[in-house]
This record gives C-alpha cells, sequence and structure tokens, in this order.
C-alpha cells in the first residue's frame, strides 16, 4: 500500500469515527492540487455550485441520521454553553460534512439562530462578513 493510499484509509477511519455518515458526504473533488503542487487551490464557481449540491443532497437524505456519539456528545458541549453563556461558540472541524451534521442538530435546538459558516468555499469577501458578523455585539 502506498502513501497517499495509506492517508486516504487513514482520514476515511477518521472521519467514520466522527459519524459513519462523513465518508459518503463525497463533498469535493479528491486529490485536486494547485499549479504549485499544494492542496490549497481556490474552487472554481462550478466547483462550488456541485459541492452545495452534494451538502444539500447529503443533508436531505440524512437529516434523521445526524445521531453519533461524537457528533451527540459535542451537541451536549453546545448547547450547554449556549444555554448558560448566552453566547457564541467557534467549532472549528476538519471534515465539511461534521458541520453540517451539527448544525441539523443546532436547528432543532430552540433559541439557536442559523449557524455561521466559514471555511474554504467561501470567498474571501464572504469570510471577512462572516467574521465582521460573528464579531458583532448583540443588541
Amino acid at each position: 500500500m502506498g502513501s497517499e493510499e495509506l492517508l486516504n484509509h487513514f482520514i476515511a477511519g477518521r472521519m467514520a469515527a466522527v459519524h459513519p455518515l462523513c465518508n459518503d458526504a463525497k463533498y469535493g473533488e479528491q486529490g485536486e492540487k494547485a499549479k504549485d503542487g499544494s492542496t490549497d487551490v481556490e474552487m472554481t464557481r462550478e466547483q462550488k455550485q456541485k459541492l452545495e449540491s452534494r451538502r444539500k443532497e447529503f443533508l436531505r437524505v440524512n437529516k434523521d441520521e445526524r445521531h453519533s456519539p461524537r457528533i451527540d456528545v459535542a451537541m451536549k458541549f453546545i448547547r450547554k454553553h449556549l444555554q448558560n453563556e448566552k453566547g457564541k461558540a467557534v467549532i472549528f472541524c476538519l471534515f465539511l460534512s461534521a458541520p453540517d451534521l451539527l448544525a441539523l442538530g443546532l436547528s432543532a435546538t430552540e433559541g439557536v439562530g442559523e449557524p455561521l459558516r466559514f471555511d474554504g468555499t467561501k470567498l474571501a469577501s464572504q469570510r471577512d462578513a462572516i467574521v465582521r458578523e460573528f464579531q458583532a455585539d448583540e443588541e
């Protein structure tokens, strides 16, 4: 087994540990590389549309299957924080599908608004706007 194949198996295992459905999300094009060989690439409009379409389909199909031990524990801590602190939370995640599953759980939580999403699918101007919105004091 080559190192790239081994890395792919390792990543698949990590995704499955978060939630078994994360491996089924298939949001992006695996192995996409920039001209300099790095994996930090700007997505084209077509790629972003395809990703958004895949995300919507993943969430539609799995809206009732969001539970896993890790997702449930994360939801418990997030809800407790939001109820006790009446504040905001920043959640870092390696996989795009995991925050989507968390967002499904948060949408079922009374008093929790729509989560702000900050990831590589956003343009720099969109990311700046998201940061400003997150940092704004609630009136």
